[in-house]
């Protein structure tokens, strides 16, 4: 008896949507995995992002009281003027 001869093998190998099927089949089976990843990558993602901009705030924002010198602020000044002239000079008078 002699046995049927089959078509060789394909060499494209399978097709993309069966490939797809594979994967998506396996992340059904691991889908409690990939919450808890994804949960535990937001949460250190937040303390990273919550650190670096304390850091930014505590270094950058916020000086201390040492790291601000009297020589910084020579050049600051406030004026309070009257709304008169007490002088009692012309020239100094308010043209409205």
């Amino acid at each position: 008896m002699t046995t049927p001869v089959s078509a060789p093998a394909s060499p494209v190998g399978p097709t993309a949507h069966i490939r797809w099927r594979k994967v998506l089949g396996t992340l059904k089976h691991c889908k409690g995995a990939i919450f808890v990843i994804a949960g535990e990558g937001a949460v250190l993602g937040g303390l990273t992002g919550y650190w670096t901009s304390y850091q930014t705030v505590k270094t950058v924002a916020a000086p201390t009281a040492e790291s601000v010198s009297t020589a910084n602020l020579r050049g600051l000044s406030i004026v309070v003027l009257p709304f008169t002239n007490q002088t009692g000079d012309p020239r100094s008078q308010r043209h409205s």
